[in-house]
């Protein structure tokens, strides 16, 4: 099993970061990033905190256990979501109305979102839903 100074290195090279841009990132030198990945020094929960917000998984740091990444996602349905987004341009055509695509692209995603929770799910289920968001 890796160390947690081990992992700290994993992460910088794979951000492709030597050791002064990363230690920059949560505002120390490249010596103390150096103490940090050969294990002489612990990095605080401060300095954890902001290479954090960079994009650093800290878990995987920490534990040795890689937080999930959005990538490993279930994929979006499509076939769904396009009979989410046909009934909601249905609905707006039967009308008469004329939403701006931020509106249609969120009511949509709302949608698409809850019926995707849903064991099964028809045309009239989506049609139903869609009435109850349009009409609140």
């Amino acid at each position: 099993m890796t160390t947690l100074s081990e992992r700290l290195k994993e992460e910088r090279n794979r951000l492709g970061l030597n050791q002064t841009d990363f230690g920059s990132l949560a505002g120390v030198g490249k010596t103390t990033q150096i103490n940090y990945e050969s294990g002489s020094r612990t990095p605080s929960a401060d300095y954890l905190a902001a290479i954090f917000k960079h994009g650093v998984d800290i878990q995987y740091i920490v534990t040795g256990i890689a937080a999930k990444k959005v990538c490993e996602r279930e994929p979006i349905d499509a076939v769904l979501f396009l009979k989410v987004i046909d009934a909601l341009e249905k609905l707006a055509s039967d009308s008469k109305k004329r939403w701006p695509t931020q509106y249609l692209a969120t009511t949509a995603l709302r949608v698409y979102n809850f019926l995707i929770k849903e064991e099964t799910v028809d045309s009239e289920k989506i049609e139903r839903l869609l009435q109850l968001v349009v009409n609140n």
